[in-house]
């Protein structure tokens, strides 16, 4: 039981992996209940109302093999309806199962439980989970989900010794729905309709906020205490970076240890030089190796997560002095793990290279897959899609000269909205209405099962989105400068030998970007900037995969009794 009076716990001994799991082919049926309650927490000292599951932030680790059934009993006992996405999962032959509220299912209303079941097929490697709701993950409702394979070309205790996961997050003082709903509005959030800076950076759900300055008289305690991890003498670490902020862009370090990036997102990558830091946008996952073989006994230094302040449109109190926008970790090296560890914290021994710079991605032609993907030659053909930021203009009343004007996103100029109990999956099941609303929602159909291009244009000169589509692994195979039309003027140059093939990429401004997929998994897929600000903005669409088979295809009587269980006070469309 999770009383709503309880403080949230943060780190949770949840988070770790099993030194004793074990990697087999022979499936299994893991079984979860998360329950979602409203609950005081203060993650960086700043006392506020969060989401959480099962009373922690972040929430429970799910760790699998590939080919186990997962079961998730969500048990909403929080004043907002949720649904729940497990990101980058592809969900193949229960499109139902995504947890995009209006996309795939109708929230879980307060009170109400659901079980997501869903079997992971052919994918492995580091995942997670978050609410698919407005942008109620903002508020704590995320966590990891990792999965093992004997496929996996990385293997613990040869390639490295001991696993960690460390989730990177922004973190706001201000509720998701208070900053959405004020964003949304003609004045905007603090005056501005752009995303809103965070308070702070946090690591496994601890950060700091300096409460004397910037808060006085409020229910605000600094955290002078970091988080630690405690790693063995002469060994490999594996750090398994999940990063599941609203908007924050993080260049992520440890202090005088050079990182070898293994895995982006859940794919397995070779690295073709060590860096200082890896940049790190919201929705990626990004694992890295670093060794201990020149530490000795009670050594310590800093694991750093700062949030790259450059990348934001105006930056919070606080935020502007490496103490307000890096998140800590303490990395001691101890032969004998304790619970408690040493309070002692390391000197200051941080890289020379700066930690904000241009918003981009880590370079991925300096990444090459240790695992080729299916050939990659003659699409079927393409579809081309146009985002970018704008306003519209909408009158207070009916026939008054009163206008507001007011700040989105749009995809092939459709602002995306959300029909919540209306999900535009179950328009194209059988029995639906086999069309979608392109006022609600920029779409394009994949008629056929095979190689397709999707082209994203991104029209904002100078702003970068992380791009996740949902379903399939966008495969990076052409970038260049401007707009690409059905019939470019210029050939382009394909990379289909070796692509990096991932669910987040970023997109620079002023580009276009040329996406390969493998379209063999029939949905109402889900597209948007990972960034929750912009997604709540309106920068959303769908890609249809073979309508054919959907319109052949029942709702699970589950799935269709969500959209009977209303709560009236929470449908705003």
């Amino acid at each position: 039981m999770y009383s709503s009076k309880a403080q949230v716990r943060f780190n949770s001994p949840d988070l770790v992996l099993s030194p004793n799991h074990v990697i087999t082919n022979k499936p299994r049926t893991l079984n979860y209940t998360f329950v979602v309650t409203n609950q005081t927490g203060a993650p960086d000292g700043f006392m506020r109302s969060m989401l959480v599951i099962n009373g922690q932030y972040p929430g429970p680790l799910i760790e699998a093999n590939e080919g186990d059934t997962i079961n998730v009993l969500v048990v909403n006992r929080m004043t907002y309806p949720v649904s729940i996405h497990w990101h980058g999962l592809h969900q193949k032959g229960n499109p139902w199962m995504d947890g995009v509220s209006g996309v795939t299912e109708c929230p879980i209303q307060p009170g109400v439980s659901f079980l997501y079941s869903f079997t992971i097929q052919e994918q492995f490697g580091t995942f997670w989970y978050h609410a698919h709701t407005r942008n109620l993950k903002a508020d704590g409702i995320v966590g990891p989900l990792i999965v093992h394979s004997t496929r996996d070309p990385l293997v613990r205790g040869r390639d490295f010794d001991e696993d960690m996961i460390v989730v990177v997050s922004d973190w706001y003082h201000d509720t998701s729905t208070y900053i959405l709903s004020q964003q949304l509005s003609p004045s905007g959030y603090n005056g501005s309709f752009a995303a809103p800076s965070p308070n702070s950076a946090i690591l496994n759900g601890m950060g700091y906020f300096d409460c004397q300055r910037f808060a006085p008289g409020q229910r605000c305690q600094t955290r002078n205490q970091p988080l630690e991890l405690q790693v063995k003498p002469n060994s490999k670490i594996r750090l398994r970076f999940i990063q599941s902020s609203s908007h924050a862009l993080f260049r992520v370090s440890v202090d005088k240890h050079p990182l070898d990036i293994i895995e982006a997102d859940a794919t397995p990558v070779i690295s073709q030089t060590h860096v200082e830091r890896v940049q790190i946008h919201g929705g990626e996952r990004y694992s890295v190796l670093f060794n201990t073989a020149n530490d000795r006994e009670g050594d310590s230094f800093y694991l750093r997560a700062a949030i790259d302040t450059d990348c934001l449109s105006w930056i919070a109190p606080g935020l502007d002095a490496p103490s307000g926008n890096t998140a800590r970790a303490v990395i001691r090296v101890t032969s004998q793990k304790t619970l408690t560890g040493s309070r002692a914290l390391p000197p200051e021994s941080d890289w020379p290279t700066g930690s904000v710079g241009t918003c981009y991605d880590v370079n991925s032609s300096l990444l090459a897959p240790r695992l080729k993907p299916p050939p990659m030659t003659n699409a079927v053909g393409r579809v081309i899609f146009s985002v970018g930021f704008g306003t519209i203009i909408v009158a207070d009343q009916p026939k008054t000269s009163t206008r507001r004007v007011l700040g989105r996103f749009f995809v092939d100029n459709t602002t995306y909205t959300a029909r919540f109990q209306r999900p535009l999956l179950h328009h194209m099941l059988q029995n639906g209405q086999g069309w979608l609303n392109s006022s609600d929602v920029a779409y394009e159909t994949l008629p056929t099962p095979g190689v397709w291009d999707i082209v994203i244009n991104n029209l904002d000169p100078v702003r970068e989105h992380p791009f996740h589509l949902h379903g399939v692994d966008p495969c990076l195979v052409a970038r260049g400068t401007g707009v690409l039309s059905d019939s470019p003027p210029n050939p382009i140059m394909y990379n289909t030998d070796n692509p990096v093939c991932r669910d987040v990429h970023v997109l620079p401004g002023n580009t276009y970007t040329v996406f390969r997929v493998q379209a063999f998994n029939p949905g109402v897929w889900f597209f948007h900037c990972h960034l929750g600000w912009h997604l709540g903005a309106g920068f959303a669409g769908v890609v249809v995969l073979e309508p054919d088979v959907l319109a052949k295809t029942q709702l699970p009587l589950a799935s269709r009794a969500l959209c009977q269980a209303r709560d009236s006070s929470y449908l705003l469309n």
